[in-house]
């Protein structure tokens, strides 16, 4: 790379950062993102040279709100939170990306072991109201899953009403995307 050494740059390096980051900007975890998903499994699963998280029983739950790029907020963030995996027995591993001069994006993945019924339920019920309580102070994801949708779309909201009038109209059979982002 001629032009990195004219430039005192390294350009492989640049490279290799930029496409982790598209990648990861469009849904394709990168070989970390796959192994932290082994976290609550690592007495009984040994991650394959192919990680497949799924197939090696790795629960994963993933809420992603966006959270104002304030001290204040960011404390009140935890401060809701922590109690809530605390009280359902799993590791808050909150992380902030700054999307924006204002705001973070947090991603909080919820480890679970699949094959563990107890931890199944205890997974979903921590999500269920970790959803529910983030919604409620004001940290809103930026995406979500399907079992979120009702929550998402309960409240009073012009925004919500004016996404349904255009699905009705562009797609009065509900063909596109059944029950994603939409009452």
């Amino acid at each position: 790379w001629p032009l990195g050494v004219l430039l005192n740059f390294d350009i492989p390096s640049a490279l290799k950062t930029l496409r982790f980051t598209y990648n990861l900007a469009w849904g394709v975890p990168g070989e970390h993102s796959l192994r932290m998903t082994y976290w609550r499994n690592t007495d009984r699963v040994t991650p394959s040279a192919h990680l497949d998280p799924d197939a090696d029983g790795c629960g994963l739950l993933w809420f992603v709100p966006i959270v104002p790029m304030t001290g204040a907020h960011v404390q009140e963030y935890l401060d809701v939170i922590r109690p809530i995996f605390a009280r359902h027995g799993f590791e808050e591993c909150a992380s902030f990306t700054t999307v924006s001069q204002r705001a973070f994006d947090s991603t909080l993945p919820l480890f679970f072991d699949k094959s563990n019924p107890d931890e199944v339920r205890r997974a979903t019920l921590c999500f269920d109201e970790l959803f529910r309580e983030c919604m409620k102070n004001g940290y809103i994801p930026y995406r979500s899953g399907i079992q979120t949708m009702g929550v998402l779309t309960a409240r009073p909201d012009t925004f919500w009403d004016t996404v349904q009038r255009l699905k009705d109209t562009f797609d009065p059979n509900g063909i596109i995307s059944p029950g994603r982002y939409s009452r």
